[in-house]
């Protein structure tokens, strides 16, 4: 039997796997003969699904969930999340399994409800956090909490050791690490025993081996591919013409497209090292 009823143009959906509890539900009935609690989920129009007279195919601005084999299109972000919170994550389980097709973590449950639902954030977009300052917008409250802190200024952890203050958490015990001398992350190629003390650098490290190039140049006639994103940035400056480092040296005019390519300069020209 199909979970969605139509009246007088009207749709009204039953909850396909209702919880007792369950909240935002309209009065209703279950049709279950097992169970006599309201289930009836708001309308689809009322969430923003698509009806059947709408398009198949989805607008850039329309949003498919992707769940298992649901497909309905929802006119906004709000909508889907409202719908996979309320139709497909449900509430009151032991564990929740994220059916989103494509969905890194493999079936893989979380324990907790609200972990789901933050996961669901990613394949969704949904970034309902907006900073007071610039109107950027975030998928969590605490990383628009740290953001603010660019327009603050304020820098609440400090380093025991040289009394350094960072905006994050995560950047201080980075920093310690150049105290302790600790390099937690190893190459994983064989024979290679590089360690380095951010997890960022081991990915760039990693392209050596890999030769992987991710990294594009945006220009249409120029097919060059790079391995980190400052490279893109310089290599643009072939196209650009742009010269941003300009000699130290009292009247001499020379730039150039690279600090290292000044440095040479002053250097073997001047001879000031």
């Amino acid at each position: 039997m199909s979970d969605t009823q139509w009246t007088n143009g009207e749709e009204t959906r039953l909850a396909p796997l209702h919880k007792h509890g369950q909240q935002g539900l309209d009065p209703g009935s279950c049709e279950s003969g097992e169970c006599a609690q309201p289930v009836t989920l708001p309308s689809l129009s009322a969430l923003g699904i698509a009806t059947r007279s709408d398009s198949a195919e989805p607008s850039d601005s329309t949003k498919r969930c992707l769940w298992s084999t649901c497909g309905r299109d929802y006119g906004t972000v709000d909508a889907l999340t409202t719908h996979l919170a309320v139709g497909h994550v449900g509430g009151g389980r032991s564990s929740y399994a994220c059916e989103w097709q494509g969905c890194e973590r493999g079936g893989r449950p979380f324990a907790q409800r609200q972990r789901a639902l933050r996961h669901m954030q990613t394949h969704t977009g949904a970034r309902p956090f907006a900073c007071s300052e610039c109107g950027k917008r975030f998928s969590e409250a605490h990383i628009m909490q740290q953001h603010q802190r660019v327009h603050t200024g304020e820098k609440p952890f400090q380093c025991s050791e040289c009394g350094k203050d960072f905006a994050v958490s995560s950047a201080l015990t980075i920093h310690r690490r150049t105290h302790t001398g600790e390099k937690p992350y190893k190459c994983r190629y064989d024979g290679c025993v590089r360690r380095f003390a951010e997890s960022s650098n081991l990915t760039k490290h990693m392209r050596i081996h890999t030769g992987e190039r991710p990294f594009r140049c945006p220009q249409p006639a120029c097919a060059k591919a790079f391995s980190r994103p400052d490279q893109v940035t310089r290599h643009q400056r072939i196209h650009s013409g742009e010269r941003p480092f300009v000699c130290p040296v009292d009247r001499c005019d020379k730039a150039f497209a690279t600090k290292s390519t000044q440095s040479n300069h002053v250097r073997q020209v001047h001879g000031v090292d």
